[in-house]
């Protein structure tokens, strides 16, 4: 039986994990290298552990990835390819546009006052997005992308059993989640279910909706379980 220690490296680790699989969905050109991980055994074991008595969507997400690996094949990923570049890239109008200040603004336009909030975010942990130079700061892709990285940490700062490091990367994880990714991600989810094709990235964009919503709850779980085993750890 795992001890209460063992178990917050379990919640710890799967999320990291899960973050890098949402990071790449949206941030990465589908192939099928990358549709076999999102639909791969550990993937779905990944969801379903963030099963509750009072919420089953992940589950449910585990199912539809199930059915997408059973149907995954040439034709398919091809069909996925024109689909993330109509939804995600571009050049014809988005349902959907990637971005968080779209949505927290009335003129729905990009790099406004919330995209320097999350540059500066970024900055204070020394995290310069490179990859996506082309990208404002507050791209999907760039925000999960600094919820990964934070995992890492987390989990490296818990593995050294440096807790006070591990409630603060939490803690500023539940600030950008609450201020930030909670905020756009609902309505930038809403918005994709009226693309015409919904074959593949409207489903992934309800289901990040809600493992976003989950893990909120799930950080507060690791920060109450946290209070728990720090003596033990100091003794």
């Amino acid at each position: 039986m795992m001890n209460e220690k063992e178990s917050i490296e379990i919640l710890i680790a799967n999320r990291t994990y899960l973050y890098r699989i949402f990071q790449n969905v949206f941030g990465t050109d589908p192939s099928e290298k990358q549709l076999k991980v999102v639909t791969a055994n550990v993937t779905i074991n990944a969801l379903k552990l963030l099963d509750t008595k009072d919420n089953h969507a992940m589950v449910n997400a585990a199912e539809y990835l199930k059915s997408i690996a059973y149907g995954l094949n040439d034709d398919f990923i091809e069909k996925i390819k024109t689909e993330y570049t109509k939804l995600l890239i571009g050049p014809e109008k988005m349902p959907a546009p990637p971005w968080e200040s779209v949505y927290i603004t009335k003129e729905r336009i990009l790099f406004r006052e919330s995209t320097l909030e999350v540059r500066k975010i970024y900055m204070k942990y020394g995290i310069v997005p490179t990859r996506y130079l082309h990208v404002a700061d507050d791209h999907i892709a760039l925000e999960l992308d600094f919820m990964y990285i934070l995992s890492m940490k987390i989990q490296e700062a818990f593995e050294n059993e440096n807790m006070e490091r591990v409630i603060e990367l939490l803690n500023e994880q539940k600030d950008f989640l609450q201020y930030h990714l909670q905020i756009w991600i609902p309505d930038f989810a809403k918005q994709m279910q009226k693309s015409n094709s919904k074959l593949y990235y409207p489903e992934m964009a309800d289901i990040l909706k809600e493992f976003l919503r989950i893990d909120y709850d799930t950080i507060i779980e690791i920060l109450d379980n946290i209070k728990n085993i720090v003596p033990a750890i100091n003794a």
